[in-house]
């Protein structure tokens, strides 16, 4: 008999493109080559990216602002993947967004409505879905 999992699944980096997507932002808005933006070596961008905090801060509500969450194809096999996943286990998509720091309520509130179009423009909306920064908290067998 198969055991039913609880499965986590984060939004980005798993099933949407975030890091290629800001860093072009980022680039474009500062009329800079993409080579000048390295893959960051964890969540702190700015300093991969040789931004202050408050230029990051600025540049990420912009990206927000400017339907950064909004426009974007999935990374590739990702959506077929979680389908394969769902099959046989639940499924919880889970993301930061409409949590962050530093970005006003409108920009909250954008982040989220974007998200729930994104998730519903690549056939995703019928999953259940949290926002939190606490992902370790969702209650899944794993993440």
């Amino acid at each position: 008999m198969h055991r039913i999992i609880q499965i986590g699944i984060d939004i980005d980096e798993v099933l949407f493109p975030f890091i290629g997507k800001f860093r072009d932002y980022v680039a474009s808005r500062l009329q800079k080559e993409l080579k000048s933006f390295p893959d960051p070596t964890g969540w702190a961008f700015h300093d991969s990216w040789g931004l202050t905090v408050g230029e990051f801060d600025v540049m990420f509500a912009e990206f927000i602002e400017d339907d950064g969450f909004l426009d974007c194809d999935p990374i590739k096999g990702s959506i077929q993947m979680v389908w394969d996943i769902v099959k046989d286990n639940h499924v919880t998509l889970v993301t930061a967004r409409g949590t962050f720091s530093n970005v006003s309520d409108q920009g909250l509130y954008v982040s989220k409505l974007h998200t729930v179009q994104w998730l519903q423009d690549n056939n995703l909306s019928s999953l259940p879905l949290v926002f939190t920064k606490n992902k370790h908290l969702l209650n899944v067998d794993i993440h």
